[in-house]
């Protein structure tokens, strides 16, 4: 199937065309064009101005919040107008927006155009994105400042723009929006609009996977763009706002932007009781408990996911109740209720196998085979996510895949198969990239530098880890900012700098504690009791020990385990006591081994130790 983006450059070289070879419209094309002049008199206004021989340049705006209405007005418009107009889209330039500039990219367009031909912009609310403040700003600025460049193009300049970015635009680049020489307006009429609105998202929503797991960023942004404007033409209809803020929570969610996923999602919820739709109601209790999973605040997560799970069964549906099952038990995973966690998953793979839900299927094996590495269960966890990436696959489910790519790439290399693990977590990368997906990207890109890290290139895996702590830092993860900040002080203390090593750890530990984290908490203390070790604090690398023992042990966490027996080994050595650390490291030995966690068997391959006989 064509992707979105090279659907767009095929209509765009089919416009050119049309363009460069003005055709007799047909009937059928004429009538239409008369329908639409009529129902806008602003055409008629626009067509005039544009029509002046002197009209030289000028800037115009026209609004129209329905991307698919604005192709049928620029239709209608070019039909009756019968001479060349030069539509642009901003991605159609050859324009970098960290670098270049707006004026110059059209300057370069239009060299081979013909001379005072009007041009129809499209596109320019992609400059202005609420979500990313800094391009927002560079791009008034510039529009702002480089005003009277624009005027070098010699010709009527007509931007088509929505409401949202229009204000962005009237309030952020005055001078620019003030020079206007007029203002046409386009309201998408009511017969029209249910129309209008499966258009807009029928191609990006072929197939049973939502777009928002498919689509690269730029695309997304689009499709971002072109709900809003649907939702501002539907106010006076719940069903379709309902809908569309629900894809909206989608591709939020699929962006990391989480604080305009729950502002979406919380309206859904207010606008679902208003109406006394329980299935919405439902579907938006569900929506809360990703986004405060994904906030990682737990404890709410559990409480929205446990009403969605309620109403779910009181309506007898089968599907919503499996989804909301699967998602509590990601949630009890977190909150380290492990038993619990593969109890619900496996009640809910049942039910999504049995309804042929394949894109729940995949994630429910998915997060399955994650809580089977977590516990050294390699094989299960293997014949899991193997099964899960075959249907995301099949699903051309790319965020999904990612998640697989990962998984699998932890798995080899906690088996010691390091150079597959790379080439896998790579692999993610680049398409989380793609995808915009930026927590995604830090997790690859920890995953690579820990690899760096076991092949001692120090410098690469400090990189990489502090890339990663900046994604985590900017997306307000505070697991990720936890988990980066451990691993960078993990390089410190290897090149003997205890004291930063320390004061991470301890940044680390603060954020695990107030997460309520007991397994972070256990991977902060123990490597703290290294340092205890080191500076011979006994009774505080004891406690830290201990702590992280029975913490691994309840968790049911045998590579955690089996790493703690080695650090309490260098306890028992570095006080003069080789029986008993012989022992504990037997005892990491035989953790390790029957899960062929290669991690802990390199560790013990450093110490004075022999194991007393191999296990099969």
């Amino acid at each position: 199937m064509m992707s979105l983006w090279e659907l767009f450059k095929t209509q765009l070289t089919d416009k050119q065309l049309q363009q460069e070879n003005i055709s007799t419209p047909t009937t059928e094309e004429q009538a239409v064009a008369n329908t639409l002049f009529e129902r806008h008199p602003d055409l008629d206004k626009l067509q005039w101005v544009l029509d002046q021989e002197d009209a030289g340049f000028g800037l115009y705006f026209a609004r129209c919040n329905v991307s698919e209405y604005r192709k049928r007005l620029t239709s209608a418009f070019i039909v009756d107008y019968e001479k060349p107009v030069i539509q642009i889209d901003i991605y159609e330039l050859d324009f970098d927006v960290g670098q270049d500039l707006l004026d110059e990219a059209l300057h370069k367009y239009l060299e081979d155009k013909p001379a005072d031909t009007p041009i129809f912009l499209y596109g320019l609310e992609f400059l202005l994105p609420i979500d990313d403040e800094k391009l927002q700003q560079r791009s008034l600025q510039q529009l702002n400042w480089r005003r009277s460049a624009y005027s070098r193009l010699k010709r009527p300049l007509v931007i088509w723009l929505s409401d949202a970015a229009l204000t962005i635009l009237a309030d952020g680049a005055p001078d620019f929006y003030d020079w206007y020489s007029g203002f046409y307006e386009f309201d998408v009429p009511d017969e029209d609009r249910p129309h209008l609105t499966e258009q807009s998202l029928a191609e990006m929503k072929k197939g049973q996977v939502h777009p928002a797991s498919r689509l690269n960023k730029e695309e997304k942004l689009k499709l971002i763009h072109d709900i809003k404007g649907l939702l501002e033409e539907a106010k006076e209809t719940p069903e379709e706002v309902l809908s569309q803020l629900h894809d909206l929570v989608f591709l939020y969610n699929s962006l990391n932007e989480y604080e305009q996923c729950l502002e979406c999602t919380e309206k859904l919820l207010k606008l679902a009781k208003e109406i006394d739709n329980e299935e919405w109601t439902d579907l938006a209790y569900h929506e809360l408990g990703v986004v405060y999973f994904n906030l990682e605040k737990y404890k709410k997560a559990y409480k929205y996911q446990r009403q969605a799970v309620g109403i779910g069964y009181k309506l007898g549906n089968l599907q919503s109740w499996a989804m909301n099952l699967t998602q509590l038990a990601n949630i009890e995973k977190s909150l380290d209720k492990n038993t619990k966690a593969l109890e619900h998953y496996q009640q809910a793979l049942e039910v999504h196998k049995q309804l042929d839900n394949q894109e729940w299927e995949a994630e429910t094996q998915y997060r399955i085979a994650e809580l089977y590495g977590g516990q050294g269960q390699y094989e299960q966890a293997l014949q899991a996510v193997k099964q899960a990436m075959s249907i995301t696959i099949k699903l051309g489910d790319r965020r999904r895949g990612t998640f697989c790519l990962s998984l699998l790439g932890k798995t080899y290399q906690e088996q010691g198969n390091n150079e597959q693990a790379l080439n896998l977590y790579q692999q993610a990368l680049q398409i989380n990239r793609e995808l915009g997906s930026k927590q995604s990207e830090a997790i690859d890109l920890h995953s690579i530098a820990d690899i760096y890290q076991e092949q001692g290139d120090n410098e690469q895996a400090l990189n990489l880890y502090q890339q990663a702590l900046q994604i985590a830092i900017e997306t307000g993860s505070k697991i990720g900012e936890a988990v980066n900040r451990h691993a960078i002080a993990d390089v410190y203390q290897q090149q003997g700098n205890n004291e930063q090593a320390l004061n991470l750890y301890q940044q680390a530990l603060q954020i695990n504690r107030e997460l309520d984290r007991k397994q972070g908490e256990a991977f902060n203390r123990r490597q703290i009791a290294k340092i205890d070790i080191e500076q011979q604090k006994w009774d505080q690398a004891w406690e830290n020990l201990q702590f992280a023992k029975q913490t691994f042990e309840e968790l049911e966490r045998p590579k955690g385990l089996s790493l703690t027996h080695i650090i309490l080994g260098d306890y028992y050595q570095a006080k003069q006591q080789p029986d008993k650390a012989q022992t504990e490291w037997q005892t990491a030995h035989d953790t390790a081994k029957p899960i062929n966690f290669a991690k802990t068997l390199k560790e013990l391959e450093k110490r004075d130790f022999q194991p007393q006989k191999e296990l099969k």
